[in-house]
């Protein structure tokens, strides 16, 4: 358990560019066999990167840098440049906690290596500011599990200060702070709206106190891509870009799945910034 398998993937069964899927089964000294997926790109790398002379438009990425061992980031930060991003959002690098895992003293050792490497390379940033350390939770937080509690509100203050630490570490070679992540996925018991509210307020004060022309970001919402049932709490998105419309200075959302709900969602998207009053960038 927890081990890593690899297998060689024959050349000539992936000559063409694009996304491929493998299945097997992997089976142990004992016997035990387990039925594996996994996926993998094939790509051509871009002598000179794609840019939008406008300035309106960073090609970006969503990367878990800190799922990846030391060896294999340089493989990844060499392919970011390969595809053409611009920007790279890696929340985890400055997970609240994360970095104060042991205590509100911060340790950005690893931070500071990561984002060396992004910026060399000329990657804008989009750090998250988000997770509660198991010191700074609310007492009545401490009962649920801590897959819940590490998305609940921290003590008041404590992620004014840490954000006000990481933004006076990092300045603006973090391009975007973004607070929170995907906050209308909550339930009312991990955080509450006015919860949220005060949440984005207290962030954004301790960047601008950190850094006053850094750029803060509302979380990345979820809606309107996600499916409607599973956002827990209606008005949550309106509520905060409207009542914490001085809170932030940019305007996130997070999109996945296909391209082909692509243009479905910008629609919905560009509907609700104007019917919310939304003059903020995105």
């Amino acid at each position: 358990a927890g081990e890593t398998a690899r297998l060689p993937v024959p050349a000539a069964s992936c000559r063409r560019k694009g996304i491929y899927r493998v299945a097997g089964t992997l089976t142990d000294a004992a016997g035990v066999s387990t039925n594996v997926t996994t996926s993998f790109a094939v790509i051509a790398p871009h002598p000179v990167t794609p840019v939008d002379r406008s300035g309106r438009f960073l090609p970006g990425v969503n990367f878990h840098v800190d799922w990846w061992k030391p060896e294999a980031r340089v493989i990844c930060y060499d392919i970011l440049n390969a595809i053409g991003a611009k920007l790279v959002r890696c929340g985890g690098m400055t997970s609240f906690s994360r970095t104060c895992a042991k205590g509100p003293e911060p340790d950005f050792s690893d931070t500071a290596a990561v984002y060396g490497e992004l910026t060399r390379r000329g990657l804008a940033i989009n750090a998250n500011v988000h997770g509660t350390p198991v010191w700074a939770l609310q007492p009545e937080k401490r009962k649920l599990k801590r897959a819940v509690n590490h998305r609940t509100k921290p003590v008041d203050g404590a992620v004014r200060a840490y954000a006000e630490k990481l933004a006076r570490r990092f300045g603006t070679d973090i391009a975007y702070y973004e607070v929170g992540n995907e906050l209308d996925l909550l339930s009312s018991e991990q955080m509450t709206i006015e919860e949220a509210i005060a949440f984005q307020r207290e962030a954004y004060a301790g960047v601008k106190a950190g850094c006053p022309t850094a750029q803060v970001a509302t979380c990345g919402f979820a809606f309107p891509d996600s499916d409607k049932k599973r956002v827990l709490q209606k008005g949550m998105q309106e509520r905060i870009v409207t009542e914490a419309k001085d809170a932030y200075d940019v305007y996130a959302i997070h999109l996945h799945g296909p391209y082909s709900g692509y243009a479905r969602n910008m629609r919905d998207i560009l509907r609700f910034r104007e019917e919310a009053g939304i003059t903020q960038p995105w």
